[in-house]
């Protein structure tokens, strides 16, 4: 019986490098949670990283320098999905406090641009717009495997990509892969469960980057609404499986569109989700736009790209085309690829070769990840881009 892969490969708009795997304890007071994190880090390497965090938010910061928008976000922007459980919003706001709190503390008082509470805020809801990825879906001989090639601009942040076990009272939660200075999610799994993560999807007439996310930050402070990458946070900490957090992530409210793709333990646990604010269309092995063997996603709508207009992918060069690593390239190669595999010869050393072929290794590609639910690992393929 086939058994589901969840291939990805993920081009996003940094450079990073991991390292040691880091325990962040859900049972300790949310301002202390990542304080021993933090202090593992060199001052000079810290100020680098908030150097780099600020200007890759160079198009949205001006407007943090109004003190009633910094309140407004800050405020009703966290807030605006509480309803649904404002002790965990509460908390999950503590947490990032105290994670700006032991930043400062770490470079011995000094208030870094880049790591204030509200540049945090806005480096966690920027991933929402800011993951490029192929995905896709392939069966295997031991259980669901996530596959992730995770590309970005950015030299400096190399050095803060971390792997980290989420725990409480000694037991593992979920883990996930992440940078410093997030508290949400865009990949991660839950031991014997699912693996998930968070691949863009380009919103309609907003622009550049830097003006979408202003257009949904207004979004979000002024209509109740999730960020799809604190979503991802709550979904791993309270769906047990992988039908709950499928049903979490289709029907609930976000403030701009995504693509969620999601790996479970059984054959036929594999999807991918294209998400609206506030409707979905989910893609599984059954779809007649599908292969039954996988699935496979990028950052358009399948079969065609967004229905926009003819620039809708404008300038970017993991969206358009014309630079040979667009979204459709590269799941045309992903797709042609997998069709040529035997099934039951599936190795890592076939996804190390998938990852090296063009264009899904590009320029920005730095490493590949496979996640597996079934047997609790995340292995790195790493590579240098020359």
């Amino acid at each position: 019986m086939r058994s589901v892969f969840i291939l990805f490969i993920c081009a996003v708009v940094l450079h990073l490098n991991l390292f040691a795997v880091y325990k962040v304890d859900l049972s300790l007071a949310p301002e202390n949670r990542w304080t021993a994190l933090v202090n593992q880090y060199e001052k000079e390497d810290l100020r680098n990283y908030a150097a780099m965090i600020d200007q890759s938010m160079i198009d949205v910061n001006y407007i943090l320098g109004f003190t009633w928008v910094r309140e407004l976000i800050m405020s009703y922007g966290w807030y605006a999905s509480m309803d649904t459980d404002s002790e965990w919003f509460a908390d999950l706001r503590a947490e990032m406090k105290g994670l700006a709190d032991a930043l400062v503390e770490r470079m011995d008082g000094e208030a870094l641009r880049g790591f204030r509470e509200e540049d945090l805020f806005l480096l966690n809801i920027g991933y929402d717009f800011s993951t490029y990825c192929t995905s896709g879906v392939y069966q295997t001989e031991n259980g669901p495997t996530l596959y992730r090639n995770l590309d970005w601009e950015g030299e400096s942040f190399k050095k803060f990509a971390i792997e980290v076990s989420f725990e409480k009272e000694g037991h593992q939660i979920f883990r996930s892969i992440q940078f410093l200075g997030q508290v949400g999610l865009f990949t991660a799994m839950k031991p014997n469960a699912y693996a998930v993560a968070l691949n863009y999807r380009k919103t309609p007439g907003t622009g550049s980057f830097g003006w979408e996310i202003v257009h949904n930050i207004s979004q979000f402070a002024f209509r109740d609404g999730w960020s799809a990458s604190i979503l991802l946070r709550y979904t791993l900490e309270h769906e047990i499986d992988f039908s709950g957090a499928v049903s979490n992530l289709e029907t609930t409210e976000l403030i701009g569109p995504c693509y969620f793709i999601l790996s479970g333990v059984k054959p036929d646990e594999g999807i991918v989700i294209e998400r609206g604010r506030d409707s979905k269309h989910s893609r599984n092995f059954t779809d007649p736009l599908e292969n039954p063997k996988f699935l496979v996603q990028t950052n358009h709508d399948v079969p065609k790209p967004a229905n926009q207009d003819e620039n809708w992918a404008g300038e970017d060069p993991l969206l358009n085309e014309l630079m040979g690593m667009g979204t459709v390239s590269r799941r045309d190669a992903a797709c042609f690829f997998l069709k040529s595999i035997d099934e039951t010869n599936l190795s890592e050393q076939l996804f190390i070769m998938l990852s090296k072929q063009w264009p899904i290794y590009n320029k920005y590609t730095i490493f590949s990840s496979l996640l597996s639910a079934n047997e609790n690992e995340i292995r790195w393929i790493l590579q240098e881009v020359k």
